[in-house]
């Protein structure tokens, strides 16, 4: 409810004296937040490092996360933020609506077959994609009641007051699309150990997956192949990667295994988006692919997977749809890859962005 007032009180007051809103990614291992607070592009950004200690299962506990909010308030002076919950802790999937005066009632009579939680433990959001001979097409969220009640907690005992929380896809979303094209996009978030696979409905995110694979293995990849320091195999990711020619050979060769997992990867989840067995309503095919991640910043990856998949593959542009003509952040390409769905996050309550 607060999110909606404050949506609506935003539009009448000056830019001037908006609140600076700060775009928060939680990870297991780290916080990722980015201010874009000015007409002129201006921006802030930050990395909070939790480390192994922080972690409980995978998550930061508490505390951890409370210490390293308050450091992104104090840092980027920012009272209010939008944050992200773990890919791994989301449930989307489409379903149909009579009509956009039952979508309560689809949500809540597809749920326990969908979302293995009880529907008490879960807080839920609802999309509307298109609307089909059938009824609407909605896209459900469904997030563990517990997840969110934590970072609210952690927000609050930091000083921030939460706007909205969302999942990492949604946001990724949000930075590197600029339009509701009749189309289903494949958005691949390529991070050092994980990799987030995302697939959007008519500019809405319905299908998110995350997968145990990172850039990592590249670099590891090719430390083995030319017995070289991670350093060493971090430049040559990024400089030669995929370069076709004889001078470069080991490392495509290298690289041949890890990048064939991943194209693999891709395939299954676009096979699943076309023929799942619970289909209620026709899916349009992907038509392009767009990577993020800092695994994006290896030389021509986008190139050969476009190859192997048969499908434009083009690396994300993050900050197309967030700068008004200001300055790029002095960030490096592969930061700010890195840095897709904290921008997404600050757009949201952006007044003259479409979402």
């Amino acid at each position: 409810m607060y999110s909606r007032i404050a949506t609506y009180v935003a539009q009448f007051v000056p830019r001037s004296l908006a609140p600076r809103i700060a775009g928060i990614e939680i990870a297991s291992t780290f916080v990722r937040a980015v201010t874009i607070p000015s007409d002129d592009g201006s921006c802030e950004f930050l990395t909070v490092t939790l480390g192994d200690s922080a972690r409980t299962g995978g998550a930061p506990n508490t505390r951890a996360l409370t210490d390293a909010l308050r450091t992104v308030r104090l840092k980027l002076g920012s009272l209010h933020a939008v944050v992200s919950v773990a890919e791994r802790k989301t449930f989307l999937y489409e379903t149909v609506a009579r009509d956009v005066h039952h979508i309560r009632e689809a949500i809540e009579s597809t749920l326990e077959a969908r979302v293995p939680l009880r529907a008490e433990d879960v807080v839920c959001d609802g999309e509307i994609v298109r609307t089909v001979p059938e009824g609407v097409v909605v896209a459900v969220t469904a997030l563990p009641r517990a997840d969110v009640l934590a970072i609210h907690t952690a927000s609050r005992d930091a000083g921030l007051m939460i706007r909205a929380i969302e999942t990492e896809s949604h946001a990724f979303a949000r930075a590197v699309l600029h339009s509701t094209e009749p189309e289903s996009v494949l958005l691949v978030d390529l991070g050092a150990h994980a990799t987030r696979i995302a697939i959007t409905d008519h500019g809405v995110v319905a299908y998110a997956a995350s997968v145990d694979f990172g850039v990592k293995l590249f670099t590891s990849a090719i430390m083995k192949r030319l017995s070289i320091s991670e350093g060493e195999a971090e430049a040559i990711r990024m400089q030669r990667g995929f370069l076709l020619g004889d001078g470069n050979r080991d490392v495509v060769e290298a690289l041949a295994g890890p990048v064939s997992a991943l194209r693999d990867e891709f395939e299954r989840h676009r096979s699943f988006w076309n023929h799942a067995p619970d289909l209620e309503v026709s899916r349009l095919p992907i038509s392009r692919v767009i990577l993020g991640g800092a695994g994006a910043a290896t030389h021509g990856i986008a190139e050969y997977l476009s190859d192997a998949l048969g499908l434009p593959v083009i690396q994300a542009d993050i900050w197309a749809h967030a700068l008004r003509g200001g300055a790029l952040p002095k960030m490096t390409a592969s930061e700010a890859l890195d840095y897709g769905t904290a921008v997404g996050l600050a757009r949201r309550y952006r007044p003259t962005d479409p979402w």
